[in-house]
């Protein structure tokens, strides 16, 4: 296939929500997460044997040698980050370094199986050198952005402006504080996108200041308390596991509030009164199938208990679950293991009910995401991608889905509302990576210079 300039053309790489149903339940089995997934080309021919027979079990000392790096990272249950590379020996599982590895990056592996890419000086994530000069180099970006908003219409009163001219394309999850008066976002440093700081706004006075509590990971954007204190995140220090963690937004320090699994805690917020959390058990281990569930935890004591569990198999991404501007309900999207019965729109009563469908989306409907309430309470609002891409709002009361149009903006996701509801903000941009040639890299390859010096 030719390669064009800011398009994929070795593979392609897509959310998770559109996923045969049989994948991300091997993933979750194998605790292997992917936020995204990748379709690659292979080709398919007669071979010979290969030169080394592999045992399960067995280290090798013999190298893979270069191996293309064919997705993105993902988390390993060991608490590193790992990704899919392809080598002679067909696909292997690689462990990188605190840098990361990019997709379409080759690099050099010395040991097989178990192999481990320590690549903290080499910085592949931003450029990954390939062989023949080629080289990758990563154009995404995704940015803060603020408009003004028609809070009947849904329509925007002007265009998006950047909220922040530093660090530009490495910005997003923007939050809005309950009084309104500060916008906190996640801020990427280093070259893995899960390694960042967050930043605090000030909406009277234009300042915008650095909270860094010393993550090696940031895995979730923040929820502010309802007193706007702290925020509460789901991040991993270094030589720990994942936890949700509490920060205050003065001093940065750090308390751990619970352990968490991989999928566990994707989705998290806080009670109406602050002294207990939500958070999200995507999958359950059990036979016939996986059912997500929303737990309640009381700060105070530890106790846990389960405030809503899904009536039968499916999948709830993180970015499919919120709670309203009151803190009294949940309004979740649930993908059913069986695809022809489209996936469901459900409010939950967080003080105890019964769960009600809002609506049924058709089986072959775009998958919905970034799951979002109006500050009025009113409306859900959504994102959708690829061929339907738009933005869509959803009324509470019951009704159909309504087209909002915002000209100018390519992918927008993680809306939010302000509370007066006459302002946004969001996370728009792209992923994007170029294919590089560099003509002469190397000098030319001479025979016999090693005969000629030892004459």
């Amino acid at each position: 296939m030719p390669g064009r300039r800011n398009t994929p053309w070795c593979h392609f790489t897509f959310p998770t929500g559109d996923t045969p149903a049989w994948l991300s339940r091997l993933s979750r089995q194998a605790k292997l997460p992917k936020a995204r997934a990748s379709l690659s080309f292979l080709l398919l021919t007669r071979g010979e044997e290969l030169p080394l027979k592999l045992r399960p079990g067995r280290a090798v000392a013999r190298g893979c040698g270069r191996v293309r790096v064919v997705s993105e990272m993902f988390p390993l249950p060991n608490g590193k980050n790992g990704c899919y590379g392809c080598s002679e020996r067909g696909l292997v599982l690689l462990e990188a370094g605190r840098g990361g590895v990019h997709a379409g990056a080759t690099v050099e592996v010395d040991g097989y199986p178990g192999v481990s890419v320590s690549n903290d000086d080499a910085g592949f994530y931003q450029t990954g050198l390939l062989s023949a000069g080629l080289y990758t180099v990563t154009t995404s970006a995704w940015d803060v952005y603020t408009a003004k908003l028609d809070p009947e219409t849904g329509a925007l009163v002007d265009a998006p402006t950047p909220a922040t001219g530093r660090f530009v394309g490495g910005n997003g999850g923007p939050r809005w504080s309950p009084d309104g008066r500060y916008l906190a976002w996640r801020s990427q440093r280093g070259d893995h996108p899960r390694q960042g700081v967050f930043m605090i706004r000030s909406l009277e006075t234009g300042e915008t200041r650095e909270l860094d509590p010393g993550f090696i990971e940031i895995s979730r954007f923040p929820g502010w308390s309802p007193d706007g204190s702290a925020l509460l995140v789901k991040a991993r220090e270094e030589g720990s596991g994942s936890y949700l963690f509490r920060v205050d937004v003065q001093t940065g320090a750090a308390e751990p509030l619970v352990q968490v699994d991989t999928y566990e805690g994707r989705w998290a917020d806080w009670s109406a009164d602050g002294k207990s959390i939500y958070y999200s058990f995507e999958f359950y281990d059990g036979e016939g199938g996986e059912s997500p569930r929303i737990v309640t935890r009381d700060l105070e004591t530890g106790s846990e208990e389960v405030l809503y569990r899904a009536p039968e198999p499916a999948l709830m991404g993180p970015g499919n679950v919120a709670l309203s501007p009151n803190r009294q309900k949940l309004a979740l999207v649930l993908s059913p293991e069986d695809t022809t019965k489209g996936r469901s729109l459900v409010l939950v009563p967080v003080a105890g009910g019964t769960p009600r469908e809002l609506h049924r989306f058709a089986s072959d409907a775009p998958s919905p995401s970034n799951l979002t309430w109006t500050p009025d309470g009113r409306h859900l609002v959504y994102t959708t991608f690829w061929d339907a891409a738009g933005l869509w709002r959803l009324p509470v009361e019951g009704g159909i889905p309504e087209r909002l149009e915002w000209e100018g903006m390519d992918k927008q996701r993680d809306i939010r509302f302000h509370p007066d509801g006459q302002r946004i903000a969001l996370t728009a941009g792209d992923y994007a990576f170029e294919v590089w040639v560099m003509e002469d890299f190397l000098p030319p390859y001479t025979t016999g210079a090693s005969e000629s010096e030892g004459e």
